[in-house]
C-alpha cells in the first residue's frame, strides 16, 4: 500500500487478510507483520472483554521491532454466546457445532484493538462490541458452507461477508468489527497515540456501505 506524505506509517501485527483489507480504508502505509506470541485460552475467571483486550495487548507488545516513525496496531476478535467464548474452530465438526449453537440467536462479537506508538511506550487499547442476530439457516446450508472451509479461520466459524452463506440477519453496531477490525476504533486509538491518520473516500473503503451511523468523518 502506498503512503501519503505526512501521514504515519502503520505496522499491522496480524496474519488476517481481512484486517489488511479493512485497513485499505486509510491512506497511511500499512505493513503487515506477524506477532510472535501464541493465542492461549482465557485465564481462570477472566471475562470475555478482559480476555480479548489482553490478547490484543499481547499481540501489540510481541510485534517485531518497529520503524521509529511507525505505529504498531494489533487486534483480536472473538464471538461470545451466552457468556461462552467461541474462537476459531479447529476442524469441520467444530465449525458445524458452533453454527448450530448460533443458529437463530443473538450473540456478541468483541474485538480488542491495541496501539503502540514507540517500542518503549505502553500500548493503549479498547474493546468494540457488535450484537449479531443469526438467521435460521438449514442443516443443508451449514453442511455446504462447512465444505468450503471458509469458517475455519474465523471466530465463531462464520464470516458475515461470506456470500455463499450470508448467515446474519441483523447487527447492532459496527459491521467491520464483525469482519475482524472496527476501523472507527482503530482511527480513534491511532489519533490518540499521536498518529496522523487520513481516510480514503468512503466509496472506496471496504464494508463502509454497511455502516449507516459510522462515527468516522468521510470525505
Amino acid at each position: 500500500m502506498s503512503s501519503t506524505p505526512g501521514v504515519t506509517p502503520i505496522l499491522l501485527a496480524s496474519g488476517s487478510p481481512r484486517r489488511v483489507e479493512i485497513m485499505q480504508g486509510v491512506r497511511n502505509q500499512v505493513t503487515q507483520v506477524r506477532p510472535t506470541n501464541e493465542e492461549g485460552p482465557p485465564l481462570l475467571g477472566e471475562s470475555p472483554i478482559d480476555y480479548v483486550r489482553r490478547m490484543a495487548l499481547e499481540k501489540c507488545e510481541a510485534a517485531p521491532d518497529q520503524d521509529a516513525d511507525a505505529v504498531v496496531l494489533a487486534a483480536d476478535t472473538i464471538v461470545v454466546m451466552d457468556g461462552q467464548i467461541l474462537g476459531k474452530p479447529a476442524d469441520a465438526d467444530e465449525t458445524r457445532l458452533m453454527l448450530d449453537q448460533l443458529r437463530g440467536k443473538v450473540h456478541q462479537v468483541l474485538t480488542g484493538v491495541s496501539v503502540r506508538n514507540s517500542p518503549s511506550a505502553a500500548p493503549i487499547s479498547e474493546v468494540t462490541r457488535t450484537d449479531v442476530e443469526m438467521r435460521k439457516y438449514t442443516r443443508q446450508e451449514v453442511s455446504a458452507y462447512v465444505l468450503t472451509g471458509s469458517g475455519l479461520d474465523k471466530a465463531g466459524g462464520y464470516g458475515i461477508q461470506d456470500r455463499e452463506f450470508l448467515p446474519v440477519t441483523r447487527i447492532g453496531g459496527c459491521y467491520p468489527n464483525v469482519v475482524g477490525l472496527p476501523l472507527c476504533t482503530v482511527v480513534r486509538l491511532l489519533s490518540t497515540a499521536g498518529a496522523n491518520v487520513q481516510l480514503q473516500p468512503r466509496g472506496s473503503v471496504p464494508y463502509a456501505g454497511q455502516c449507516g451511523n459510522c462515527e468516522l468523518r468521510w470525505q
